[in-house]
């Protein structure tokens, strides 16, 4: 019985490692095809311009204004993505804004709600023999002005979602919007090495 209690260990010792023996012998640690692709770097700017793009505009027209203005993004994401693979990027927090107040005896207390702002990035690439297919997502929410007791500040929200033919280091036009202020969004996808 002593000799079967002393063997227990010993046999769950060699097994354990054979085991481990075998996972590595098995190809396990390869890399998967997903993981030799090419891997690109998705840049996406986000732009206020002085002038409002009007109707009609074309996109080369759009993104002439961009350089003619010399306009610095409002906000820039990079992202590296692999072909074939949905990629992500948030930015953002939680914020306290009053919503009302309430005033009760000898005292005035402030409502207050908890609201999501920052930006949201979503691509997925596949090949294409000109470049790629990019799936594009890209979303914001920001507060607008600073809100009074009486009433919240405004939150703005932009979405775009786009599926377009991308030539690698060419900027594209996501998506444009004139009106009391525009909202102008473009994307250049790059091969890294």
């Amino acid at each position: 019985m002593k000799r079967l209690l002393l063997c227990l260990p010993l046999l769950f010792a060699c097994t354990g490692s054979a085991s481990a023996d075998e996972q590595a012998g098995s190809g396990d640690l390869q890399p998967v095809a997903s993981q030799t692709q090419t891997q690109f770097l998705v840049k996406l700017s986000e732009f206020r311009l002085d002038e409002n793009v009007q109707i009609g505009t074309t996109e080369e027209e759009t993104l002439e204004t961009i350089r003619k203005q010399k306009a610095t993004p409002f906000e820039s994401i990079q992202i590296t993505v692999i072909a074939g693979t949905e990629s992500m990027a948030q930015f953002g927090k939680r914020v306290s804004v009053v919503t009302g107040t309430t005033i009760s005896r000898d005292r005035t207390i402030q409502q207050t709600e908890q609201i999501s702002i920052g930006s949201t990035l979503q691509v997925n690439l596949a090949l294409h023999e000109q470049g790629v297919i990019a799936n594009i997502n890209y979303s914001t929410a920001r507060l607008s002005g600073e809100g009074t007791d009486a009433s919240p500040p405004d939150v703005l929200t932009n979405t775009a979602h786009a599926e377009q033919q991308y030539k690698l280091g060419e900027q594209r036009l996501l998506v444009a919007r004139s009106g009391t202020e525009s909202w102008i969004v473009v994307v250049t996808i790059t091969a890294l090495q």
